[in-house]
């Protein structure tokens, strides 16, 4: 049962730490001159405002505009504005699976055992139940999360 406990515990931590901050302040900045042959300049020069931009990039945080993964504003021959932001996760949508996996596992073994094994106990069949219902769970929470939702 401790290890149980355990187990409930870790994944409750690791649901709290994925919990993203779309909330997040953005402050405009300069493109970096890299010398690649586009002239750097800023919003004011080319007169766009820069609070219009960082507004559209709170909203590309807060995942209003979806798969949008780069931003780059070129006007009168000057690079003015380029961001780019984070893709879906290859580590979580891993994650996800490999818990739909245990879960599905844990179910399959369930019902097996309930149908050919001799007598199951009430403790085994809450246990597993538990188990496969707390992986499900978070792996159905990391698929949304890899959705924008």
């Amino acid at each position: 049962m401790k290890k149980a406990i355990t187990l409930i515990f870790i994944l409750l931590l690791v649901h709290v730490s994925c919990a993203c901050d779309a909330s997040r302040q953005y402050t405009y900045r300069l493109p970096e001159n890299i010398n690649d042959g586009f002239a750097v300049g800023s919003l004011d020069e080319v007169n766009i405002d820069s609070e219009l931009i960082e507004k559209a990039v709170k909203n590309i945080h807060q995942g209003i505009y979806k798969e949008v993964h780069s931003m780059l504003i070129v006007k009168d021959g000057k690079l003015v504005f380029e961001e780019y932001f984070e893709g879906p996760s290859l580590t979580l949508w891993i994650i996800s699976w490999v818990f739909i996996s245990i879960g599905l596992i844990a179910l399959i073994v369930l019902i097996v055992y309930t149908k050919y094994g001799r007598e199951i106990s009430i403790r085994l069949s809450v246990i597993t139940i538990v188990v496969s219902s707390i992986f499900l769970g978070f792996a159905f929470h990391f698929l949304l999360l890899q959705a924008g939702y």
